[in-house]
């Protein structure tokens, strides 16, 4: 399997978003962390880099390798291992919403809840979205994909034209994955309405499982 990754992100006033987002190839098994953290209310906008900042810093200490050759008894331990390293760096702190994707090959582990999260696939040759809660341990299969947004960035977009904007079978690169996200930001009134973020994540080739 290999993942097909992008991002957007727009600041605005009033509010940020900080945005992280790893790719790593291990071997023959892709690896992903992405994290969104938007700050509300007053204040100098300093907890949204702490967050993100604090989270790299973990993940650069994660032997990936390793976890890309047994990736469901490694998922199972960062699991456990990721919800007090949130609480420790204040992402439940009130007026911060975070929310982070973890993927190992065809595991995915989702944590926070803070935005909005989507399956992507195609039926039919049609595009097909469909939310997810936003804690939750599953598996990725080739050809489907997940987005991670922000209120801001959907709008008023309903789950039936966001899975045609983001029909999988029309992505085949990175570029074109870009400016599927700009051409939604765009849309439906959004543009320049402030701060807005997402990330896409594909998944492509043969299972990993």
């Amino acid at each position: 399997m290999e993942y097909l990754t992008t991002y957007y992100r727009r600041q605005g006033e009033g509010r940020g978003c900080s945005l992280l987002l790893q790719h790593y190839l291990c071997g023959q098994t892709p690896v992903c962390l992405a994290c969104l953290c938007t700050e509300e209310g007053e204040g100098d906008g300093g907890m949204r880099p702490a967050v993100t900042g604090r989270l790299l810093d973990w993940c650069r200490t994660v032997c990936w390798h390793k976890a890309a050759r047994r990736p469901v008894p490694w998922m199972g331990r960062l699991e456990a291992e990721l919800p007090p390293l949130l609480a420790e760096i204040g992402a439940d702190r009130e007026g911060c919403r975070l929310s982070l994707l973890l993927g190992i090959g065809g595991e995915i582990l989702a944590l926070g809840g803070g935005h909005n999260l989507y399956l992507l696939s195609t039926l039919w040759g049609r595009g097909k979205a469909v939310r997810l809660p936003g804690e939750f341990r599953g598996c990725l299969e080739p050809g489907a994909g997940l987005l991670l947004a922000e209120d801001s960035f959907l709008g008023d977009l309903e789950e039936k034209r966001l899975g045609e904007a983001l029909c999988l079978q029309e992505i085949r690169t990175a570029d074109q994955a870009e400016r599927r996200l700009k051409e939604l930001a765009a849309g439906g009134g959004r543009a320049g309405c402030g701060t807005a973020g997402a990330i896409l994540l594909i998944g492509r080739g043969e299972s990993c499982r």
